[in-house]
């Protein structure tokens, strides 16, 4: 499945347009003057996740809360020269590497679910990014992991033009032969995915 999200600074707060194999699925918001990020369905009030980031930590961390009342977090645990990151939601453990060409892909118990590319020169803080998932992955953890790099990505990138090298090293070769699981009964993807 393809996942594109689009992220707009409106005064101080942002919104993030959610589309899933071309349809708008979802929303996200952070608003004015609070930390957290929200994760809504399209036309939608209750929010399906709440991230929340925890303060007065070295590293970058975040707790998540869900509808169904289960809870996660999510840990950076390494910066220097190489971006990793681990989450745990649902009883899932999820693994962030990001590689270079500002590529970053998760991991979940160990195998790679989706991956995706951000833009190396973005404007204002409106940002954009495809993301190349299962047809079965979990969309609310996968959206939340999502969600929370572009947070922390927000929270560096303040400028009127911010340019996005990437990174030089990287704790995991990306793999460029992965290709996600496609559901043949339900694909409806309007364009062929690729790198």
């Amino acid at each position: 499945m393809e996942i594109t999200i689009k992220k707009q600074t409106i005064s101080l707060g942002e919104i993030y347009n959610i589309s899933v194999n071309g349809d708008l699925a979802f929303t996200a918001s952070r608003e004015a003057f609070k930390f957290g990020v929200k994760l809504y369905n399209l036309n939608d009030q209750t929010p399906i996740v709440t991230i929340q980031p925890v303060f007065l930590t070295w590293l970058a961390q975040y707790n998540y809360v869900f509808n169904d009342n289960s809870i996660g977090a999510f840990e950076v645990i390494r910066t220097a020269f190489v971006f990793d990151a681990e989450a745990v939601l649902k009883k899932n453990n999820y693994e962030i590497a990001e590689h270079r060409g500002r590529k970053f892909t998760i991991y979940k118990n160990g195998q790679q679910i989706a991956w995706w590319r951000t833009k190396m020169v973005t404007f204002f803080v409106g940002d954009s990014a495809t993301m190349i998932a299962d047809d079965d992955c979990d969309l609310d953890e996968v959206l939340s992991i999502l969600l929370t790099v572009e947070h922390l990505k927000t929270r560096k990138d303040r400028q009127s033009i911010n340019i996005n090298f990437g990174r030089l090293f990287q704790s995991k070769k990306f793999d460029e032969t992965w290709q996600p699981k496609i559901n043949y009964f339900n694909a409806n993807s309007k364009k062929p995915l690729s790198y």
